[in-house]
């Protein structure tokens, strides 16, 4: 089962962000921040990387830079909750939704809201 977060804003769809490590960005890097999408931690760890590059020698920079790595995927739920309350979602409600994939926990959600424009039931005719 996987732990996820749920975000809403007026304009947009659900914004669902996992909770736990970001392989891709424990792999790509900055590319994989850029991949899922938080432009702004990409671009300060792309800086990182550079910094890193230009101004250690080799065996530190190797370390450095699985260290950045590391960091970044470790906080990416917290960087991309961030990013999205920048961007104007609002956290949902509930706590946290438990579900085994993305899927299902979009469904969970949506189980969850309650809709305000429904019109109301009409009398049955048979009573």
């Amino acid at each position: 089962m996987r732990i996820y977060r749920a975000f809403t804003s007026p304009e947009a769809d659900i914004v669902l962000v996992k909770q736990g490590i970001a392989r891709r960005v424990l792999i790509l890097g900055p590319i994989g921040l850029l991949w899922l999408g938080t432009w702004g931690s990409a671009l300060f760890a792309g800086a990182i990387d550079l910094l890193v590059w230009k101004f250690c020698s080799a065996p530190y920079a190797w370390f450095l830079l699985c260290a950045n790595h590391l960091t970044f995927a470790v906080f990416f739920s917290e960087l991309r909750q961030w990013e999205l309350t920048l961007a104007g979602y609002h956290h949902y409600e509930g706590d946290k939704i438990i579900a085994p994939n993305h899927n299902q926990a979009l469904l969970r959600i949506l189980d969850r809201q309650i809709l305000i424009d429904t019109p109301p039931e009409l009398p049955c005719v048979l009573s």
